[in-house]
């Protein structure tokens, strides 16, 4: 699990410790590089703000182009938790109708 700065303290508040990483104009290695370089399976991006917009534009289409799964709203975001959570614990099986 990583994180950007704010991101990261706010797990860390609710007891939740993960890698923090820059934003992708903040420096290397950044969210990007990460993305780049195989380290993110999942984006989880709820801009804010300005800055936060330019940013996501950017992680957009980096996802898009690693074939990353990408979510903007964490009610999305839980749903994909919740759906990864149902394959890992049942055995999916295909019925004919």
């Amino acid at each position: 699990l990583a994180a950007t700065r704010g991101t990261a303290r706010d797990l860390y508040d609710a007891g939740i410790v993960c890698e923090t990483v820059l934003k992708s104009d903040d420096g290397h290695p950044n969210i990007i590089d990460h993305m780049r370089n195989k380290r993110i399976d999942l984006l989880i991006n709820t801009p804010m703000g300005k800055r936060g917009r330019k940013d996501a534009e950017n992680l957009r289409s980096e996802a898009m182009r690693m074939k990353i799964p990408y979510t903007t709203t964490t009610s999305a975001a839980w749903a994909v938790v919740e759906a990864v959570r149902y394959l890992q614990e049942r055995k999916i099986e295909v019925v004919s109708l």
